[in-house]
């Protein structure tokens, strides 16, 4: 009688077990889930899109997001275009080869290449997530923030020219 208790009480001391280790599983997975969710939205409210003549690069986040932008088939990347927050920069296309072909001489670029611009953001955890003018954000590659490649100065008149965002959320 002693074994079979003793039995019975293995058996549920294991089937308890496994369903905490589930429950930790699920719990795990909602946390991961929540975290995700949360850094997308940071990044949600920063985007860029183009028109006729230029990029605008769009902050409507209540906190300033590090972007740069990027052309990475030539290895090209703009770095610290940061528009305050709930505020946007305006890039005309000419000043952008312009300052592309100042800044990295060796790199053939035309406006051609302007088709493949890219927005890099960092989101407040400092995962780096990527997006080009009209699509959907995708985590960028592991050696996106490398040091590698011609990086152009942020030090752009664009920069100061910075108008309010059509649209301000909070983060």
């Amino acid at each position: 009688m002693t074994f079979v208790a003793a039995l019975a009480g293995l058996i549920l001391g294991l089937r308890a077990e496994s369903r905490a280790s589930e429950d930790h599983g699920r719990a795990v997975k909602e946390d991961q889930r929540v975290t995700e969710d949360r850094r997308r939205a940071a990044v949600e409210r920063t985007y860029f899109y183009e028109t006729d003549t230029a990029a605008v690069v769009v902050n409507s986040s209540d906190r300033v997001m590090s972007m740069r932008l990027v052309l990475p088939q030539k290895g090209v990347w703009w770095g610290g275009v940061q528009p305050a927050p709930c505020r946007q920069v305006v890039i005309p296309f000419g000043e952008l080869l312009a300052s592309m072909k100042t800044a990295a001489s060796s790199v053939e670029l035309g406006p051609a290449d302007l088709a493949q611009l890219q927005l890099e953001v960092t989101d407040p955890d400092g995962q780096v997530w990527r997006r080009d003018s009209a699509g959907v954000v995708t985590p960028a590659p592991a050696d996106t923030r490398s040091s590698r490649g011609n990086r152009v100065d942020n030090g752009e008149k664009w920069m100061a020219e910075d108008r309010s965002s059509p649209v301000c959320g909070g983060s």
